[in-house]
């Protein structure tokens, strides 16, 4: 089996928390690498600059960089222009064996779309939380009409015209079909994995907190994610200030400038550093307003971190289901304020609870994901 996987608006090997990178590019990179080493031939196509290149992952796995005339840190709309010329690119690439596609996000679809018009390749498609998901949940939408008419036009094409449809959890595909009832015949449920890093790499906590200038006395809260509406850091900015900030610090990854007592930002980290700095850190929180799975809490949770997120979430619901932290209602006002609070009163309970929080997200393995996936995709021949 050949698999094309379209992941243009990010590549899979970009580090965590640089410009579009996030959730998405864990799911795409562990997912191909389990693939590959199982046999299956797959080839990448992401987007680059002005020249085409390949990089070599292993004898069955290849990452197609293809030119489009982007700029360095393209915007949505740069990549909405770009979106022929990437097509093309990708229609110019493929090899004739190709038997299905795979793309991740609604910036792919045009691209995976052509290939089934073009060459009959039947097209797998995950959404990573519809626009329409985002709109009722965090009440927003985007500021320019002409980017959110064209998400929705190529999410809704995506799932109408896609042979199956995969999402994260079963509260996603509940919460998606209700906006798009055709999907129930269509989608299926694959729950990503915890990277292996996240679950054997040994403990740096007090070397990173010393790194990052914390006392030991100190709560930490960790938070990683960009300054999107849906991720509500405003709201999280808001109510860390209703704290002790005597007690506590906000440690913010991904960039980005977030002034206030008690808060710290630091830039994007590869893998590694991550779990250390994760480590080091005593809450996880992902205020968002959704969340399809919510990678940075459940790798927290790996490392035995409890976390604070959003009720009426996947994440959410295993969280208050296991007593993994605490929950927070995004619409509710001084909610976050009074979860975050929770888990510093509660620190000493959650800390022994370390092994059960980081058992119950050992479940979630790529293993099975990729067991899952294939099983997806047996059906569809």
């Amino acid at each position: 089996m050949k698999i094309a996987v379209i992941s243009y608006h990010t590549c899979p090997y970009e580090p965590f928390g640089r410009g579009y990178s996030g959730g998405m590019n864990v799911f795409l990179r562990e997912l191909i690498e389990r693939l590959s080493f199982m046999g299956i031939s797959v080839d990448v196509f992401t987007r680059s600059g002005d020249d085409d290149y390949v990089s070599v992952k292993n004898e069955h796995l290849k990452v197609y960089h293809v030119g489009c005339r982007l700029p360095p840190s393209p915007s949505l709309a740069d990549f909405l222009a770009s979106e022929a010329r990437f097509s093309e690119g990708v229609l110019g690439c493929l090899g004739d064996e190709t038997d299905l596609s795979f793309s991740n996000y609604w910036l792919s679809a045009p691209a995976s779309l052509a290939l089934k018009a073009r060459r009959g390749i039947p097209v797998v498609h995950m959404n990573h939380t519809l626009e329409k998901v985002k709109e009722k949940f965090s009440q927003t939408a985007y500021p320019s009409d002409a980017l959110r008419q064209a998400r929705l036009f190529w999410e809704f094409f995506a799932q109408k015209l896609a042979d199956r449809v995969i999402f994260p959890s079963p509260r996603d595909f509940e919460v998606s079909g209700a906006l798009y009832p055709f999907l129930e015949k269509k989608g299926a449920v694959v729950y990503p994995g915890i990277s292996d890093e996240f679950l054997d790499l040994p403990s740096r906590r007090e070397e990173a907190r010393k790194e990052i200038g914390v006392a030991k006395d100190i709560f930490l809260f960790l938070f990683s994610g960009r300054d999107e509406r849906t991720k509500n850091a405003e709201g999280l900015m808001a109510a860390f200030k209703e704290l002790d900030q005597k007690r506590c610090r906000l440690l913010v990854l991904g960039g980005g400038a977030y002034p206030g007592e008690g808060i710290q930002c630091l830039p994007a980290q590869a893998r590694e550093s991550l779990v250390a700095t994760m480590d080091a850190s005593d809450c996880v929180v992902v205020p968002s307003y959704y969340e399809s799975f919510g990678f940075f809490a459940m790798e927290a949770l790996a490392r035995g971190k409890p976390v604070v997120v959003p009720v009426g979430t996947f994440i959410g619901d295993l969280t208050a289901e296991h007593d993994l932290g605490e929950v927070f209602d995004p619409g509710r006002r001084g909610s976050l304020a009074r979860a975050l609070g929770s888990c510093v009163e509660k620190k000493e309970r959650f800390r022994e609870r370390a092994p059960e929080i980081a058992e119950r997200a050992g479940q979630f393995t790529w293993e099975r994901a990729s067991s899952r996936f294939l099983q997806v995709l047996d059906q569809l021949s």
